[in-house]
């Protein structure tokens, strides 16, 4: 997003981050002042799967997502 500022009080995004480390990034530029900030992010249902792919994938192995989907099916 390339802004220095302290006074954002909302980020918006309407397609998907490049990641989730980028996504976190830019919503950390809200209420860097200590004031209410608000972040919205608008995804369709393929983007919405998209993203809990990408958030899978970079926060477990294999063996935890396993065991992750095994107890939410169950």
């Amino acid at each position: 997003m390339g802004i220095d500022k302290a006074d954002i009080q909302s980020v918006i995004h309407y397609d998907l981050p490049k990641s989730i480390e980028n996504y976190v990034q830019e919503i950390g530029r809200a209420g860097r002042d200590g004031k209410l900030a608000r972040c919205h992010l608008f995804l369709s249902d393929p983007d919405f799967y998209e993203l809990r792919s990408k958030t899978l994938a970079d926060l477990l192995d294999t063996q935890s997502g396993l065991q992750l989907t095994h107890s939410v099916i169950c």
